[in-house]
Parts: structure tokens; C-alpha cells; sequence
């Protein structure tokens, strides 16, 4: 039987492993990353046909995306991250797996206008969502609500990370717009609102993703 959490939990079992541990945020966010990459390799149901568009927000979920970013480069796909905002206003380990990913040549986009969102994902074959992840409040505005709605309008494969952008995390409540993915990777343990309508149609196939956190946390 699975275990299964609210975002509040998971949130203080990743405050656990990080001060009590001992375990580094920033490894707990390479091995998310990597997971990320490992998966949609993994899933996609053939070769990919355009980019793979890593759609990054300024937290830790795009933090994620970033790491992703980076491991799918090393395999030789062609990757490139859209950052909502600018580089120069992300804080800590999202911070330093960006400044990672642009020292090591990767592809970096500051996404400041919806022109060049559409642009940016005119030829995905794949689309990471690393927007939001279980912090969602609210519907999403501005920029985040329309790289959502345009990325439903693709037929590009569709991956999330941890929570598809747009959907609750405890209620499975599906805010407007919602994110539909193919394929969702969620961290650590199965965040409640995926196993409830509508966020269980939304996140598609659902993987949980072992990111290191010792077992007795879990």
C-alpha cells in the first residue's frame, strides 16, 4: 500500500532530511532532476521529434528543470529550459543547478512576455512541467497560465514534476488553467491530490521517484 501525504507533510518530511539527516537540499534536488530525465527517457513512446522544452519556474520545482535539463543534454537530446522570470531573481539551490546549467553550456531562456513562450515551444516534441509543483494557492496568472494553455494545445508527450502546474496537491482540485500531462514524476511519496478528481485524469501515468530520503522518514 502506498503511503500518501499532503504537501505540508512531504514539505516538513524534505525539512526532516535536510536538518536532521543531514542530507543536502541541492542533492535532494540533483537526484529529482535526474529522476525527471531518467523517466522521460524512459516513457517516451518514440524518438523525440523537435526539442524537449523544459518549462521552469523561479522555485524549487524549477530548480528540478533545471537538473533535468542538464542530464538530458549529457544523453544528447536537444534540451533547452524556458525560466519564467530572469535568473538574476532565483535564491539558493534553484539558483546554483541554473548557474550549473548556463556554465555547462546548456540552453537558458528568460521567458519575459508571451511571445516568446509560444516561440520557445512552437517545435517541442516534449514538454517538462516545472512551473509550480505543490505550493499552488491559487490559479495561476500571467505568464505560468499561458505556458499552460498553450502547452495543452500540443501534442508534444507531456511530463510533470511532482504535480501537474494547476492542479491542488491535497484536494485535487483542478484550478483554470490546469496542466493535463502524459506522465507525472512525483518526489518521495504520492501527494494526496493525485489520487483525486480531476487531478488523477490530469497527472496521466503517475511515477514516485526515490530522491534519496531516508526510509525512516518515509
Amino acid at each position: 500500500m502506498r503511503t500518501v501525504v499532503t504537501a505540508a507533510r512531504m514539505r516538513e518530511i524534505d525539512r526532516a532530511a535536510i536538518e536532521d539527516a543531514g542530507i543536502p537540499g541541492i542533492l535532494l534536488m540533483e537526484n529529482a532532476g535526474r529522476a525527471v530525465a531518467d523517466e522521460l527517457c524512459r516513457r517516451l513512446p518514440g524518438p523525440v521529434r523537435g526539442r524537449v522544452v523544459i518549462l521552469c519556474g523561479r522555485g524549487n520545482n524549477g530548480g528540478d528543470g533545471f537538473v533535468a535539463c542538464r542530464h538530458l543534454l549529457n544523453r544528447g537530446l536537444n534540451a533547452v529550459c524556458l525560466l519564467l522570470g530572469r535568473v538574476a531573481d532565483l535564491k539558493g539551490d534553484a539558483r546554483t543547478n541554473a548557474d550549473i546549467l548556463i556554465k555547462a553550456g546548456g540552453p537558458l531562456v528568460e521567458v519575459t512576455e508571451a511571445g516568446q513562450l509560444a516561440a520557445g515551444l512552437a517545435d517541442a516534441g516534449a514538454v517538462v512541467d516545472a512551473l509550480l509543483g505543490t505550493g499552488l494557492a491559487e490559479a495561476p496568472r500571467g505568464l505560468h497560465a499561458e505556458a499552460i494553455e498553450l502547452t495543452n494545445t500540443l501534442s508534444a508527450f507531456v511530463l510533470a514534476v511532482d504535480v501537474p502546474s494547476g492542479v491542488d496537491a491535497d484536494t485535487g482540485r483542478a484550478f483554470d488553467p490546469a496542466l493535463r500531462a502524459d506522465l507525472t514524476v512525483t518526489m518521495g511519496l504520492v501527494k494526496r491530490g493525485l489520487l483525486l478528481h480531476p487531478g488523477r485524469e490530469l497527472a496521466g501515468r503517475l511515477v514516485v521517484a526515490d530522491i534519496g530520503i531516508p526510509a525512516a522518514l518515509l
